[in-house]
């Protein structure tokens, strides 16, 4: 008997990964295809500038379908999948157009660039009610400025509509309809909450740019089936187009959704190069002030998902391997390094000498590796005779956790709850220690294990009612 699956897909920055999932959560089988990335200001010209290829993305879904029906995990028998299930990106600008010849040199323009400084300014001096309206703070890279470049830019593009995440533009070539998810919706700058509406700020009503339709705005579930065209771009027969589409909630929702669900109260770190806390807030969305915020309060559907982020952390510790323990530079990451800093963490917790150490609040900040700081310059105390490198290395580690918790209060999570935690620094057993300590907490570290991917699956089985097991990462651990 064939295995009832959904096909899920995550359209990510650098890749886009297919999946086949059960009722269990369990991937039958999984694929990806590369997808290449523009830095337009490399040859001199549109400095800031970050794209991709909108046709490279559709024609990456049908290379990592294909893949699945090459090493016959897909397809087999005549089964198809139950649904497909979407997820990717956020914040991105996609200009749809009807035009062969208006849709030359139209690209994605993605959310990290910033080529549109000067129409973000000229937004700000039209408008300036515009961002209080807002759940998060735009910065360069918004949304409402790279239109205006657009519409400065490419007046003979006859665009039709914008799609602006990933998945809102798979889903509208998978069936025709452009809808966006409310958590990537509050990501743009585009949207009030309170109205639950698109709002364009006013010199862009003011412009061409007020015709392009915007998209449906959906909660997550199923937004279509898919078209005969689409069936067969992806490989499959006529009697595909029937197949449920469904889209999830954007990237990082998806991400927080597969690690700890979507109950009310649940939060969760990753801790890796950088590092963040994300908390499922109960309480309904409110608009900021305007002003800039170390962090995102994104529209959820059990409330708000409010994330924080952190600077540094594991760049933290790379400092204090190569300045503390005497690794070489460029070795910080090596299986040796990582093993003489695991070895340096079990010595400082059997000498318990690292918690002595602090260091002054002014260099506490994440934007600083503050002991490293402190050692640097002079401003650490709690420095005795024995104190060792060891000690200093794992008093990194400390900072890093005390940042954490700070993050965690001013998000409101309950400070004694388990913490699922994931990200490289979260391997460490070591880590994971001083982590229970500062926090005074229980630590659950959870393998991402594409948490985006089993979000998907989750939602396609919800929306088709078929009963399933998928549970949290973090509640499996």
């Amino acid at each position: 008997m064939t295995t009832m699956h959904v096909l899920c897909l995550d359209l990510g920055t650098s890749t886009l990964k297919a999946a086949l999932i059960d009722t269990t959560g369990r991937t039958l089988a999984s694929a990806q295809t590369a997808i290449d990335t523009r830095h337009c200001g490399e040859d001199g010209q549109l400095t800031g500038a970050i794209e991709q290829s909108p046709a490279q993305w559709w024609q990456a879904v049908a290379e990592a379908v294909g893949a699945l029906r090459t090493d016959g995990h897909l397809d087999a028998d005549g089964s198809l999948p139950a649904a497909i299930a979407l997820t990717g990106q956020m914040q991105d600008l996609v200009p749809i157009t009807s035009s062969p010849a208006g849709a030359e040199g139209l690209r994605v323009i993605l959310y990290s660039d910033t080529r549109a400084t000067a129409e973000l300014a000229e937004l700000r001096a039209a408008d300036s009610d515009w961002e209080a309206r807002l759940l998060t703070t735009p910065g360069p890279d918004c949304l409402p400025a790279k239109i205006a470049w657009l519409t400065g830019h490419h007046p003979e593009a006859h665009i039709d509509a914008l799609a602006l995440s990933a998945a809102g533009f798979l889903g509208w070539k998978l069936t025709g309809r452009l809808t966006c998810d409310r958590l990537s919706a509050s990501t743009t700058s585009l949207y009030d909450a309170a109205a639950d509406a698109w709002m364009l700020p006013r010199p862009i009503t003011e412009s061409p740019a007020a015709a392009w339709r915007l998209p449906a705005l959906v909660d997550p579930g199923t937004i279509g089936t898919l078209t005969p065209a689409a069936a067969g771009h992806l490989g499959f027969g006529p009697e595909a187009a029937c197949i449920p589409v469904v889209t999830g909630l954007g990237d990082a929702g998806a991400a927080s959704d597969g690690i700890i669900g979507s109950t009310p109260g649940a939060a969760y770190a990753y801790l890796g190069t950088s590092g963040w806390i994300a908390h499922i807030d109960p309480q309904t969305p409110r608009p900021l002030t305007g002003s800039t915020s170390d962090f995102h309060r994104l529209v959820h559907p059990a409330g708000t998902l409010a994330i924080a982020a952190m600077v540094n952390a594991g760049s933290t510790l790379t400092w204090g391997r190569r300045v503390l323990l005497g690794i070489s530079a460029g070795d910080e990451h090596t299986p040796a390094a990582h093993a003489a800093a695991e070895a340096a963490l079990t010595e400082a917790l059997a000498a318990g000498r690292w918690q002595d150490l602090t260091c002054d609040p002014a260099l506490a900040g994440e934007r600083t590796p503050a002991l490293g700081t402190a050692v640097s310059t002079g401003a650490l105390t709690g420095i005795q005779p024995a104190t060792t490198a060891a000690d200093l290395y794992a008093g990194l580690a400390a900072g890093i956790a005390a940042n954490l918790g700070r993050l965690c209060a001013a998000l409101g999570t309950d400070p004694h709850a388990p913490l699922p935690v994931t990200g490289g620094l979260t391997v460490s057993p070591g880590i994971r220690q001083i982590l229970a300590t500062v926090l005074d907490r229980p630590i659950v570290p959870v393998a991402e294990a594409d948490a985006g991917l089993r979000s998907c699956a989750r939602v396609a089985w919800e929306a088709l009612g078929i009963e399933h097991t998928i549970t949290p990462l973090g509640a499996t651990t």
